[in-house]
């Protein structure tokens, strides 16, 4: 999926179908006053003062300013290493969960559909579900649980899902990012639920 985008190319919808981030140089010089009345060379100019070393970016901040970069498989790397790592210190951190879920949706979405694909997925979807479950009023976590679902469906195959029990919790986590933000990620929310509609059997 895919904080937050587009995923390759289109904005990151997922439902039981495939849809689905200064410093600043500051340099000196300064010249020495001369003495009143009393000629005197220029005196030269100091040194320019180095480059301002940027402030210390959060994690957040690092990972957000990176997931433009995404399609880099190095990129992603990293994107997926900074949010684990912040999950291994707090396993219920939404911010960990929900950019964490971020990665493995953008991952499987670009899956052919089968095995590897549900499990990369689900992986997302279940990550995603830890943030909303902590969160439930904040967008991110529900609408990558929904996209999530939408792709393990996919992986397994829609009627397998349905078979499952899932197409409750997915209209579940679809109705409540449309409830909370509709607009997010380019009206994700409401392309995602079109989707459940065009997909359903």
């Amino acid at each position: 999926m895919k904080t937050c985008s587009t995923v390759r190319g289109r904005v990151l919808v997922l439902g039981p179908a495939v849809f689905v981030s200064l410093s600043l140089a500051i340099s000196s010089a300064y010249g020495q006053a001369p003495d009143a009345g009393t000629p005197q060379p220029a005196a030269p100019a100091a040194p320019a003062a180095p480059e301002s070393t940027p402030a210390t970016e959060s994690w957040t901040q690092r990972f957000d300013r990176l997931w433009h970069q995404r399609e880099d498989p190095k990129v992603l790397e990293e994107l997926r290493n900074l949010a684990a790592a912040e999950q291994g210190k707090n396993p219920n951190d939404y911010d960990a969960n929900w950019r964490l879920a971020s990665v493995f949706v953008w991952e499987a979405d670009g899956l052919p559909d089968g095995d590897q694909k549900a499990k990369v997925a689900k992986q997302g979807w279940e990550i995603a579900d830890k943030a909303a479950q902590a969160r439930p009023k904040e967008v991110q976590g529900q609408y990558f649980a929904g996209t999530g679902l939408g792709l393990y469906s996919e992986g397994v195959g829609i009627l397998t899902a349905l078979g499952q029990g899932l197409e409750g919790k997915f209209r579940a986590y679809s109705l409540a990012a449309l409830r909370i933000d509709r607009d997010f990620l380019n009206g994700g929310p409401l392309m995602l639920w079109g989707r459940y509609f065009f997909k359903r059997p």
